[in-house]
């Protein structure tokens, strides 16, 4: 998954999850259990039957390899995100952000 995935509703978050987790080939019994709660908490978040605390919405996401992200309406359906091929290339990213987009210092 390279491309942004918005979550306006309960559903898209149980849809992204899902996908995800099918991505991974985790099994829901494996997930939960990395993050520390019933199988069957997991299972009502996919199936859009609970709303899920925002810390829970994060760390199942990062369980994943996702990051949550806010970005202002207007520019939700420009935004790109750079291909990130190893765990060190977020270091990178934080970086560039930092340094105003070219990482050789101030813009």
């Amino acid at each position: 998954m390279s491309i942004p995935t918005p979550i306006r509703h309960r559903d898209d978050f149980s849809r992204l999850l899902k996908a995800r987790r099918g991505e991974k080939r985790l099994r829901q019994e494996d997930l939960a259990n990395l993050n520390r709660m019933s199988r069957f908490t997991l299972t009502d978040a996919e199936n859009g039957k609970a709303d899920p605390k925002l810390s829970t919405m994060i760390t199942l996401l990062r369980t994943l390899g996702l990051t949550l992200v806010a970005v202002p309406s207007e520019f939700a359906d420009r935004v790109s995100v750079p291909q990130i091929d190893e765990p060190d290339d977020y270091d990178d990213i934080d970086d560039d952000l930092l340094m105003g987009g070219g990482g050789d210092g101030p813009a």
